[in-house]
């Protein structure tokens, strides 16, 4: 039960990485417009 709530934190912080990276990117692309 531990390791699955340690797995799901990790991956949520994965999730969080990607999605503000994304937004940075999308930002760029929208700011070069």
């Amino acid at each position: 039960m531990l390791l699955l709530f340690v797995l799901c934190v990790k991956l949520d912080i994965i999730h969080c990485l990607l999605y503000e990276r994304w937004n940075y990117y999308h930002g760029k692309i929208s700011l070069g417009k």
